[in-house]
């Protein structure tokens, strides 16, 4: 879903680069806004093409068996618009898959058969793997064989009887109101507190909310608008609670007007996943709270 494709669900209008309601909140001090010459500007480097690009250097200096094919899988995944965390996830399994078996002493694709997929499993199994992270691997392993045999590099046999995975039913955890109540007492950054108070008052995934925009945000209803799912690529609203609203309108009090996104890092982009988990994991661990892997 687009932003054309939401008629009239966002009443903000961007005065710098806050929502127009700030000033019912803030008062009617001017908001600044800062043009660029667009003889200075330049179109933005998809994220996408940087994750590939990187991809397939690594590729080409390394040593894997089939690593032509390898390469031209990943460019065809990428031809399909998948996301760069898509991209990253298959590159990881498919260099631990190649790296095993050029360790079992094979050079060519032909030579593959069920036996190294199922030691391939074994191997990421005695490693102590959890179970959803080996069939994530073993998905990624059948998506390139796939490939392989539409390429007619492999036989479809690979693909009889695959190897299946049982996996545990998972129940849903909530974090207990007593855990939550001694993790933002901890919390006295302003910015850290809004981030963390919309992730457990929305749902959002860590990804959204970083990656949200100022404009995506409706103050007056209390929603923010996902134009893309993360995962499924299906947008969405959701809303926040009271107490979200107040830390998302102290921290909007404060933060640089001339950023786009909501949460931002040191440059020009968002705020990167890994900062954001070490930030959790600082108060996690000064409120002795399980930390985040």
């Amino acid at each position: 879903m687009h932003k054309d494709q939401i008629p009239n669900i966002n009443p903000n209008h961007v005065h710098g680069c806050h929502p127009s309601d700030l000033r019912d909140y803030f008062g009617e001090s001017p908001f600044y806004l800062k043009v660029k010459n667009p003889k200075d500007t330049f179109p933005p480097i998809s994220p996408r093409l940087i994750y590939l690009e990187r991809i397939l250097g690594d590729i080409s200096r390394s040593d894997l068996p089939a690593k032509d094919y390898f390469s031209e899988y990943m460019r065809q995944k990428y031809r399909r618009n998948c996301r760069p965390n898509t991209l990253r996830q298959a590159a990881g399994s498919l260099t631990q898959f190649l790296t095993f078996y050029r360790d079992k002493g094979k050079k060519y694709p032909e030579q593959m058969t069920r036996k190294d997929i199922e030691a391939f499993i074994e191997s990421l199994q005695d490693r102590g793997l959890k179970p959803n992270s080996v069939r994530t691997r073993l998905c990624g392993v059948y998506a390139f064989v796939r490939f392989l045999i539409e390429k007619k590099a492999v036989s479809h046999e690979l693909l009889e009887r695959r190897i299946k995975l049982k996996l545990p039913d998972r129940l849903p955890r909530a974090i207990d109101p007593g855990d939550l109540k001694q993790l933002l007492s901890v919390i006295d950054n302003i910015r850290d507190r809004a981030l963390l108070l919309l992730l457990l008052r929305t749902g959002m995934r860590i990804g959204e909310l970083l990656h949200t925009k100022v404009h995506d945000v409706d103050l007056n209803n209390r929603r923010i608008l996902i134009y893309q799912a993360q995962k499924t690529g299906v947008g969405r609203v959701v809303y926040y609670s009271e107490d979200a609203k107040e830390a998302l309108l102290s921290w909007l009090q404060v933060r640089n007007t001339f950023k786009e996104n909501l949460f931002y890092g040191q440059g020009h982009g968002s705020l990167c996943y890994e900062a954001a988990r070490s930030m959790f994991n600082k108060y996690f661990y000064g409120t002795r709270l399980p930390r985040i892997s």
